[in-house]
Parts: structure tokens; sequence; C-alpha cells
């Protein structure tokens, strides 16, 4: 038997393979004429600005109406349910449970005491359809109904 001779191993135990490069043919890029505004959009790049990061104020308040707890900040709007009062006039939340300004952090046992929110309405709207359906199996009995909360949409103002 003739002993076949294995290539020689390199440092790391694998086969040494020469393989020649292949050439390979590079398309060059082709300019482009547009000829309509649609194409223009698409073969020009549009460079813009970064855009700024809109930072929300760190101060919130949390405040309770209507049976919910909400979290405020001073400049956003917020629906609340229906709350007696006419478009335009400020109302005041009392009922403060907590307050954070910069550092400070005050948490009512139960509310914040001398804590006030002020706030604006800014109408008073329907929330999302709710369809209610009831039936029972086997005696044709089948009820629909439909329920559309009331909202107060509110601004706040002061915390």
């Amino acid at each position: 038997m003739v002993e076949e001779k294995k290539p020689a191993l390199t440092d790391q135990g694998r086969e040494k393979i020469k393989t020649p490069l292949k050439k390979i043919k590079v398309a060059k890029p082709k300019t482009v004429k547009a000829e309509t505004k649609k194409e223009e959009k698409k073969v020009e790049k549009k460079v813009e600005a970064p855009k700024a990061k809109v930072v929300k104020s760190t101060d919130f308040a949390v405040i309770r109406t209507g049976g919910k707890q909400y979290i405020v900040r001073a400049g956003e709007k917020h629906k609340f349910e229906k709350l007696e009062v006419e478009e335009g006039k400020t109302i005041k939340f009392d009922d403060v449970l907590l307050v954070k300004k910069g550092d400070k952090i005050d948490v009512g046992a139960p509310r914040v005491s001398g804590a006030v929110v002020e706030a604006t309405v800014v109408s008073q709207t329907k929330g999302d359809k709710i369809i209610v359906f009831k039936y029972k199996k086997r005696k044709n009995y089948r009820k629909k109904t439909g329920h559309r909360q009331k909202l107060t949409e509110v601004e706040i103002g002061k915390i």
C-alpha cells in the first residue's frame, strides 16, 4: 500500500488551501435624468436637519377626579368624566395625591395639603360608543343597547 501525503497544516490545524482570486465585474453607477417631478423626488435625496427633541416638563401631579387617578403635567390636555363646568372657565382640582416639582416629591396621606391644580375647560364631548348585547340561548331573547360616556376635555394650567 502506498501512503497518501496530506497537505501541510497551519498553526490552527486547518489545511492550507490556495485558491486563485476571480475577477468580478462591478457595474458602474449610471446617471439618471428625471423626466417628471415624482422621479426627481426619488432620484434626489432630501437632506433634513435633525429634529429637535421635545423635552417634557419633569414637574407633575397625581389628581383624583371622577373616581379615577390621573398623572397631569402643565400644558397637557386630558379627558375626564363629565364635570359641571362651562367651556372656557377655570376649574381647580384640590384632590391632589402627589406633587413632584424639581427634585422634591410631596406624597399626600391621603392628600397633599395646600396643593391645587388649575385647569381650563376646553370642551364638553362624548366618548366612543360602547355596544352592550345581551341574549339568552334558545329563548329568542336579544337586547342591544349602546352607551356614550360624557367627557370634559381640560387643559392643565398651573400645578
